[in-house]
Formats: C-alpha cells, sequence, structure tokens
C-alpha cells in the first residue's frame, strides 16, 4: 500500500493511487466515506486511469472541477458513482448535468436561481466560502437563501479548511463554526451529510471532520497540495 504524501511516477498508478486513497481512508473516522478528486484530467494523468484504479480501490464518491470533466467521468467509470461538480452550475451546464447525473455544489445565489430553474428537483450540493476566499456562498448570502435551498433537500454541505494541518490555529477554528453550525440546519431538514475537510483535515483528529472528505491533497507525480 502507497505511503500518504507518496510522489509517485505515473506508470506507478496501480499502486501509489489506490494506496493512498486507502491509507486515507483507513484515518477517517467511523462512517466518513473518502471521495477522490479526479479534476484536470486526473491532475494530467488521464482521468480515466485515475477513476479506473481508485474505483478498483474501493472509491464510490468522486469530485472534479467542472460539468465537462464529470461527463468524462461518467463514460469512464458507468452510472453507480457519485460525481460532485466542485464549480457548481454553470452557465450552459444543465444537459451536461442532468444527462450523467452529476451534483453541483451550488456556490451562489446566481447558480442557485439557475439551477432550481432549470433542473427543478435535480440533486444539487452546496459550497460555502467560510474564509478560504474560494468558491462559495458568503455567510449572508447562504441566510438569504438558507429556506429555499434546504426545502429543495440539498445532498450535501461543504467548505474548505485553510489551514487544516493547523488545528488549533485561529481560522481553522473560525472556518469549522461557520459551516458546523450551518450543517445543523442542514441535519433538521433531513439531510445530514456534510463535509468541512480537505484530505490534511480528514486525517486529523477533531471537530472539522466531515462525513465525506474529497482527497486530492495525495495525488501523485507532485499534483499540486492542498485540497480540492
Amino acid at each position: 500500500m502507497g505511503q500518504v504524501g507518496r510522489r509517485a511516477d505515473p506508470g506507478d498508478l496501480g499502486a501509489a493511487q489506490p494506496g493512498n486513497w486507502r491509507a486515507l481512508n483507513a484515518m477517517t473516522a467511523e462512517g466518513t466515506t473518502t471521495a477522490a478528486t479526479v479534476k484536470a484530467n486526473g491532475y494530467g494523468l488521464g482521468i480515466d486511469r485515475i477513476a479506473g484504479a481508485l474505483a478498483k480501490a474501493g472509491a464510490r464518491k468522486f469530485f472534479v472541477a467542472a460539468a465537462e470533466e464529470g461527463a468524462a467521468l461518467r463514460a469512464a467509470l458507468g452510472p453507480d458513482f457519485w460525481i460532485g461538480v466542485f464549480s457548481g452550475h454553470m452557465a450552459g451546464d444543465a444537459e451536461l448535468i442532468r444527462g450523467n447525473n452529476l451534483v453541483p455544489m451550488l456556490n451562489s445565489a446566481e447558480q442557485a436561481k439557475r439551477h432550481m430553474e432549470a433542473l427543478p428537483g435535480h440533486r444539487f450540493g452546496v459550497q460555502l466560502d467560510s474564509g478560504m476566499n474560494r468558491l462559495g456562498m458568503e455567510p449572508a448570502e447562504w441566510q438569504g437563501l438558507r429556506d429555499s435551498l434546504l426545502a429543495a433537500k440539498p445532498e450535501l454541505l461543504m467548505s474548505h479548511l485553510a489551514c487544516a494541518d493547523e488545528p488549533r490555529a485561529t481560522a481553522s477554528r473560525s472556518i469549522v463554526r461557520c459551516p458546523v453550525a450551518m450543517a445543523g440546519q442542514l441535519r433538521r431538514s433531513g439531510r445530514g451529510v456534510k463535509t468541512v475537510s480537505n484530505s490534511t483535515a480528514g486525517a486529523a483528529r477533531g471537530s472539522h471532520r466531515g462525513r465525506v472528505f474529497p482527497m486530492s491533497r495525495n495525488m501523485p507525480s507532485g499534483a499540486a497540495p492542498g485540497g480540492a
């Protein structure tokens, strides 16, 4: 089994990538699902090769950056896997999302409106900007949309830790408080799945563990560290 953080040769996919996934999956809390992030064509190594190896290792949930990548991943894996899209529901994505059963992480009021109008009843998640200044709804934006989004039954509430390898850092504690409070609202709506984790956070101990975390820090061949 490959070691966490191992830098592998592209030809060593069969050993390194599944090994990294198994190692991270073993570190997480009971009931946590370890998702695999395979954006940017599997970080340049081939989405079909990377995803196929991870699926054989046991991965059943995947994340990509854009709907086009989700379509390619669906073609590679088939219908039996969950595929989330970090960039959410972008303009023109409706047919790709519907046709490939993708789960967009809605990042803004504009995306929420687009999704509900174009694909009413289709599955979705919500991504929150809890301090990392990446994609995601600001707290005030979430508050304005909360009731309507919860009524639509989101599958996932997600955010991202800015300094997951420093769990005592002020930033980590403040980032956790925001989505964890919102996750309570999600649980009361009947959908309890949440994540505030990248791979570093998922392997750490403490309240910032979610129930799903996307693994991307430990992709082979020096893929960009730091999560999704």
